[in-house]
């Protein structure tokens, strides 16, 4: 599965599933006023490269369009490799960002691979991969999210006066599990891993496996960034880190820019933070 979902090692994740996590459960993330008046649909197209190469990975193309007091998305994902990725929700947002409803389908070559279905307000999920179907239900949390509906919520936070939040968050590896998550700004400044360098504020997200398993797995629980615009209503610039637990590492920035060149031992600088 190819989606955008924080990834644990199965080193990791092996003693993490047995480890009871601290969970701090955060308030959901508050909407704009802007995403609340919206009255046309909002269209981005970003570029997927390898973090390290710099070689090109794919393409994607999200739309976000608020009907009353709903938001629906949908995100495309193509990759080179020929896999097309779908990814659709819904989110009310009469009273802060509180996820409805998210569904994958995952193709190669037009053929299902995998695909998954959350329904947030009865917890029921359903997932199948390699042709096998499951179902789970669980008690979901308000401030439980799923996949590109980060890039949503997240927006609020560099407005926030403390500059971080925990939420929480189910990943499919391939079974479901939720997890703490915790974000925090790290840097008011300038995207400038881009021909056009553009001011933006860089969030860290870093799961919270409690205060014994961040202490004894620090250095190998990876670390996640997102960019959003600096303006009176932040909107998602771009991405670095693994894409789906068994995807690249790679960066996402919007369509018509250039990377500024790898350094010689072909790693991003911007990520060592």
């Amino acid at each position: 599965m190819r989606y955008l979902i924080l990834r644990i090692s199965m080193a990791v994740l092996a003693i993490v599933v047995c480890t009871p996590m601290a969970v701090v459960h955060a308030e959901v993330f508050p909407v704009a006023a802007s995403v609340r008046t919206r009255d046309t649909a909002r269209e981005a197209v970003h570029t997927l490269e390898a973090l390290k190469s710099g070689a090109r990975v794919g393409e994607q193309h999200s739309r976000l369009a608020t009907e009353g007091d709903r938001l629906r998305f949908e995100v495309v994902t193509r990759f080179e490799d020929g896999v097309v990725s779908d990814e659709r929700g819904v989110m009310d947002i009469s009273n802060g960002y509180r996820a409805l409803s998210f569904s994958k389908v995952g193709r190669r070559n037009g053929v299902v691979e995998d695909e998954l279905r959350v329904d947030f307000v009865s917890g029921h999920t359903e997932w199948m991969i390699h042709g096998e179907r499951h179902e789970q239900t669980f008690s979901f949390t308000p401030d439980t999210y799923a996949g590109p509906m980060l890039a949503v919520v997240l927006a609020a936070v560099p407005q926030m006066p403390e500059g971080q939040a925990s939420f929480q968050m189910i990943t499919f590896r391939p079974d479901p599990r939720v997890y703490t998550i915790q974000v925090d700004v790290v840097d008011r400044g300038t995207f400038d891993l881009v021909s056009t360098p553009s001011a933006a504020t860089k969030l860290r997200l870093k799961v919270d496996l409690g205060s014994v398993g961040n202490a004894l797995f620090k250095r190998i629980i990876p670390t996640h960034y997102f960019w959003y615009t600096q303006d009176s209503s932040p909107d998602f610039f771009a991405f670095e880190g693994q894409l789906g637990h068994d995807g690249p590492e790679l960066l996402m920035f919007p369509q018509g820019l250039q990377r500024q060149a790898v350094p010689g031992d072909g790693t991003v600088v911007a990520a060592q933070h």
